[in-house]
């Protein structure tokens, strides 16, 4: 009764699954800049020279939302952003996620750029509601930035020509954008990466189970034995 008991529990993690699922690197990278263009209604709550903090979340191992040979749409998990005191949460929106562009052609060149956008949430200022929130980089010169559409793990503020944070407020926002407004523009003095393992079911709960189904198991054995 005991061995049969045994096996039965060897067995259990086949039917739980031969492997834990694998742990997923989520990315979150933030930037730091100043602001450099405040106009409108919201002139006077924000100021050129301003500190802004954003960061945006995203999963390394996930896959393109869309994607062609020299650009790759990917999907994000979260958003936030600091203008000075204000706070703004990135929401859904299918407009959100970040774009790889690896040797990408324009009228002109070549170029690299990693560009990530998220619709916000929080409080309006001077009637004027939150939209979306970005950061472009572009490397139109070496276009040696990426060497692939995927995701990369870090960003080198060096190898890009152009960058960019900007910011929207809206007299409204619709499932097209923004109607109206204005937007905050500013410089991007540094870019920080930092990352988290999600893990899958914990081995604890796994060996809880185990131990349940073992009980249950030899309960039932005891009880049909004569």
């Amino acid at each position: 009764m005991f061995i049969k008991a045994l096996w039965c529990l060897a067995a259990i993690p086949l039917c739980l699954g031969t492997t834990v699922p694998a742990r997923a690197n989520v990315l979150t990278f933030q930037f730091e800049g100043h602001l450099t263009s405040v106009n409108g209604p919201i002139n006077g709550t924000f100021f050129t020279g301003e500190t802004y903090f954003v960061s945006f979340t995203f999963d390394s191992s996930a896959a393109p939302i869309r994607s062609d040979p020299s650009s790759a749409t990917f999907p994000l998990l979260s958003a936030d952003v600091h203008l000075g005191p204000y706070v703004a949460t990135g929401v859904p929106s299918t407009f959100n996620g970040i774009t790889v562009q690896n040797d990408a052609m324009s009228l002109v060149n070549t170029f690299d750029s990693w560009f990530a956008r998220s619709l916000f949430s929080g409080p309006p200022v001077g009637g004027e509601v939150p939209g979306f929130g970005s950061i472009g980089l572009t490397d139109s010169i070496t276009h040696t930035a990426f060497s692939s559409t995927a995701l990369p793990s870090s960003l080198d503020l060096s190898k890009f020509d152009s960058t960019f944070f900007s910011f929207e407020f809206c007299d409204s926002v619709t499932d097209s954008g923004c109607l109206g407004g204005t937007d905050i523009l500013g410089s991007i003095a540094t870019v920080s990466v930092t990352a988290a393992s999600v893990p899958g079911p914990p081995s604890f709960v796994v060996l809880t189970i185990a131990a349940l189904a073992l009980v249950g198991i030899t309960r039932v054995t005891r009880a049909s034995s004569p």
